[in-house]
């Protein structure tokens, strides 16, 4: 006796519409705009002043900040717990991007963010 089964498979298309992938592919969309719209974090890539540590401890946190061409932070926390941020610089800062949407791009950047587990922040520095 043989007995064929058969799974239901999503389309490409059909996976599109999928919750999980929407909110992926926003995301992507989101980051490559900024990313156009930006020209700090692209300007120079291969210049060595257009890129500057912020963070000086940061093999001691794993939160790790830099500075693009003087107008673009991000700050990087790669654990698994919270941790705090706190720099001058954000006293100048708007968000620009927070990859876990725990801060809207209008919201206003106090003295220290809080930074989720695996969250990016990206700001744009006001001169």
């Amino acid at each position: 006796m043989i007995v064929i089964t058969f799974t239901a498979v999503k389309t490409e298309r059909e996976s599109l519409n999928d919750p999980v992938h929407a909110d992926f592919r926003d995301y992507m969309d989101r980051l490559n705009e900024v990313y156009l719209n930006h020209p700090a974090l692209w300007e120079k890539d291969y210049e060595k002043q257009a890129f500057r540590w912020i963070s000086e401890d940061s093999h001691k946190t794993a939160l790790f900040a830099f500075l693009r061409n003087a107008r673009e932070e991000t700050v990087l926390n790669f654990t698994d717990r919270r941790r705090a941020f706190r720099h001058a610089l954000l006293k100048q800062a708007e968000y620009l991007m927070d990859t876990h949407a725990v801060h809207a791009e209008d919201e206003a950047v106090k003295e220290e963010v809080m930074m989720e587990p695996y969250q990016g922040i990206l700001f744009r520095i006001e001169q």
